[in-house]
This record gives C-alpha cells, sequence and structure tokens, in this order.
C-alpha cells in the first residue's frame, strides 16, 4: 500500500498548495481519502502524480467542509466512483454526490476497500470519519 499526499497546506516544488486536504491510497483499487478545496489544485496535483479520474474506484470524505470537498467534480469524471460520506453529511453534499455517483452513506465503521477501514461516525465539535488502514509489518 502507498500513500501520496495530492492536496495540503504545503507542497513540494512543482505543486500546488491550498488550504485543504487529499491524499491517495494506493492498494488492491485506489482510494482517495477527502478531495482538497479545488478541483483545479487536485486535477494538478494528481496530474503531476499521472493519477487520473478513472483510477479512482472510491473516496471517503472525512468530514463535510469545503476544504475537503471542494475536490468532488474532478473525481466525479468517473462515473463508477463510490463516494463514502457520513450519514449526517448535509442533503446539498449528499445531493452533490448522488447526481454525478454512488453515496454510501457511513454510520458505523466498515470495510471501504481491502484493508482500509472507515471509523464511522466520531462527533465532537463535528461530525467526522477516519481511516484505518491494515499493512504488513516489515523487518
Amino acid at each position: 500500500m502507498k500513500l501520496k499526499i495530492l492536496v495540503d497546506n504545503q507542497a513540494l516544488p512543482g505543486f500546488k498548495s491550498e488550504w485543504g486536504f487529499s491524499c491517495l491510497i494506493e492498494g488492491k483499487e485506489n482510494v482517495l481519502f477527502d478531495t482538497g478545496a479545488s478541483s483545479k489544485v487536485l486535477a494538478f496535483n494528481a496530474k503531476k502524480f499521472g493519477i487520473k479520474p478513472a483510477q479512482i474506484s472510491k473516496v471517503v470524505l472525512s468530514h463535510d467542509h469545503w476544504n475537503h470537498t471542494g475536490g468532488l467534480e474532478w473525481v466525479q469524471q468517473n462515473p463508477k466512483v463510490k463516494v463514502f460520506a457520513l450519514n449526517s453529511f448535509s442533503d446539498k453534499t449528499k445531493q452533490r454526490i448522488r447526481e454525478k455517483g454512488k453515496l454510501v452513506e457511513v454510520s458505523k465503521p466498515i470495510e471501504a476497500s481491502d484493508g482500509i477501514f472507515s471509523t464511522g461516525k466520531l462527533s465532537n465539535s463535528i461530525d467526522e470519519q477516519g481511516l484505518m488502514l491494515k499493512t504488513k509489518k516489515k523487518g
């Protein structure tokens, strides 16, 4: 399993930064954790890595804030992509997901992909979900 940061507040030379987050998890299938704040920056950085929307089969959104969901339009160019969002996301966000892809509503811990697990709903000041990855121990 490999992780590639596609969007963050700081970027390596040649990449673009923005206030937000997106990480690609490369495993048996490619899973995107969050989409950053904009399709523009997500698309630019993904292209630098040679990644196209068709190569991403699932998206897990941590929480319903613009700087984590803003790049959905780019990834949803792949009409087969499944988007895992908490059932407490706004109706507006859930409708936006349904218009161009498949919405999987999450409330409890689930396996989103082989070895990639959602924590389910975690509540504090906002509802969010995290990811847990099952990896092979080396050494």
